[in-house]
């Protein structure tokens, strides 16, 4: 009930969010999961299950999408992770044909390939919370990590190697116990994290960045004026430029305590994240360097390491998302804007 619950606002309050469907659909499959292994229920075969199945099989693929969109602002589902998931779902429902019709071993061995893969998603989910924890500017979503996806984790890596254990499925009453019981622990901290911890809104709210919000909370005349500082030496010191430059290292710099600052870049510029706040003057300098003419004979990518980009892959991405035209179209059609 409480995961049918957190689906359900999910799905009324932020409709249109793609991390918001994809939270919906992972609540759902967790719920489908206690249906589907409840004891004998698996070993029936009836029709009517099918569905219970395929939410419970594809949940672990899920469960990364929505680490990914939820925590990666940049990230958007493809139409490639839809083929993914059918092939997955469709394992699962083959393992299910072949235990049925008493084809044991080729259901045993796909059983510890969807394991395999569930514990891999499972992982890389852990991976992408990770990587991106500490350029998070978003205080309701840096709670976020250390609820939900650490137990959520937990909760998919623990059924796979019991699965790795018990390859047949968790039908039997022991895997059921005990699947039961760790889908207690995960409801209870979805519900909790997204009922009860302060900042939902803003971890499901898009805001538009770049722009000083004077109505943001807590925001004063010292705020801003610390705020002009910081923009103050990125526009002319340049600080973006420096490889490696985090939020502490900034914090180190202005003299600020981090949570302030993160505070600050977040309400008061609408920066979700710290990269994304660095690529904004790094994509700036570059645009203006591309339509130099007189810096036509600069290679490109000398232009986006001297903006501070690490790799030329990740400059070119960037700049394709924020300007629609990969770097060489960009400076070609400057002749038509002039």
């Amino acid at each position: 009930m409480m995961l049918a619950l957190v689906a359900g606002l999910l799905l009324r309050d932020y409709p249109r969010r793609s991390e918001s469907r994809l939270g919906a659909l992972f609540a759902v499959g967790v719920a489908a999961f206690a249906v589907w292994s409840g004891p004998d229920i698996g070993v029936r075969g009836e029709v009517w299950m099918t569905p219970a199945m395929a939410l419970s099989v594809g949940n672990n693929f899920i469960f990364w999408l929505f680490a990914r969109s939820l925590f990666d602002d940049g990230f958007r589902p493809r139409a490639w992770h839809a083929v993914l998931w059918v092939a997955i779902v469709a394992l699962g429902l083959t393992a299910w044909h072949a235990a049925l019709v008493d084809r044991a071993r080729l259901a045993d061995d796909i059983n510890r390939l969807l394991s395999i893969q569930a514990l891999g998603f499972a992982v890389l989910a852990v991976i992408q919370t990770q990587v991106s924890w500490t350029g998070d500017l978003v205080e309701g979503r840096r709670r976020l990590r250390l609820v939900v996806i650490p137990a959520s984790a937990a909760y998919i890596g623990l059924i796979g190697m019991a699965l790795l254990v018990d390859p047949g499925g968790p039908q039997g009453l022991a895997a059921s116990m005990f699947s039961s019981l760790v889908l207690a622990l995960l409801s209870f901290a979805v519900a909790w994290s997204m009922l009860v911890i302060s900042g939902v809104d803003e971890i499901f709210a898009a805001r538009k960045s770049g722009q000083l919000v004077a109505s943001s909370p807590g925001l004063d005349v010292v705020d801003q004026s610390v705020i002009a500082d910081i923009t103050h030496a990125m526009t002319f010191e340049r600080l973006y430029r420096q490889e490696g430059m985090s939020i502490r290292q900034l914090s180190e710099i202005q003299e600020l305590p981090e949570d302030r600052l993160r505070r600050l870049i977040n309400q008061a510029l609408g920066y979700r994240s710290f990269a994304a706040y660095l690529n904004s003057y790094r994509m700036a300098e570059a645009k203006a360097a591309l339509a130099d003419e007189d810096q036509d004979d600069v290679p490109i990518s000398t232009i986006a390491a001297d903006a501070g980009f690490g790799s030329f892959g990740s400059f070119s991405r960037a700049f394709k998302k924020d300007t629609g035209l990969t770097p060489p179209e960009f400076r070609k059609r400057r002749a038509t804007w002039v």
